[in-house]
């Protein structure tokens, strides 16, 4: 369906490049897509994280994130070519529904992540870029039954009028954007 995609939720990709492409593969033969895109389970890294993906087939990764706080971790809303590699973009994460809620976490009220969220969302407006929401729709158990508020936080985005992309969409976006060229004269 359009505006939807399917990417690689990782368990040992983030360290293993052969993990990384069976991963990567199994994915790819039970949906029938090429696959291009991974986000880390619990956001897992160490410094050779973005070249184990890149070398495993990767063209980007949304893991850049925080599971403790929202906000920048990378200190921008643009996506990013990660150093040490030479394709691999980063879409930096922002807002994730586990830091939100989570008791060991943030434990907000959805009144004070409400108002939270429309910080990150002011400096996404303010200065462009990405707003990445990471949103876990896999379970039905009580800690997780967050949807209203994901609707509610979709909605006051939607009155400001974004463009919804993909992950995908919006990397092949920033990837065209990293082509232009500029003289001056």
């Amino acid at each position: 369906h359009k505006g939807n995609e399917i990417g690689v939720h990782g368990i040992d990709a983030w360290h293993d490049v052969r993990c990384g492409y069976q991963e990567r593969e199994k994915i790819s033969e039970v949906t029938g897509n090429s696959i291009q895109g991974i986000r880390m389970h619990w956001l897992l890294q160490d410094n050779q994280t973005f070249q184990t993906l890149e070398r495993a087939g990767y063209h980007w990764d949304s893991s850049f994130g925080y599971n403790e706080t929202i906000g920048y971790r990378g200190g921008t809303t643009q996506v990013f070519k990660p150093l040490g590699v030479k394709n691999l973009l980063e879409l930096p994460m922002h807002i994730q529904d586990t830091t939100l809620f989570y008791p060991r976490r943030m434990e907000l009220t959805e009144e004070e992540a409400l108002t939270l969220c429309q910080e990150v969302v002011s400096n996404a407006t303010l200065y462009g870029g990405v707003l990445t929401i990471n949103w876990h729709q896999r379970s039905l158990g009580p800690e997780r039954l967050w949807g209203n508020f994901y609707c509610k936080l979709l909605e006051n985005l939607r009155v400001q009028r974004p463009w919804f992309a993909s992950a995908g969409e919006a990397i092949r976006w920033f990837q065209k954007r990293r082509t232009q060229r500029y003289e001056s004269g």
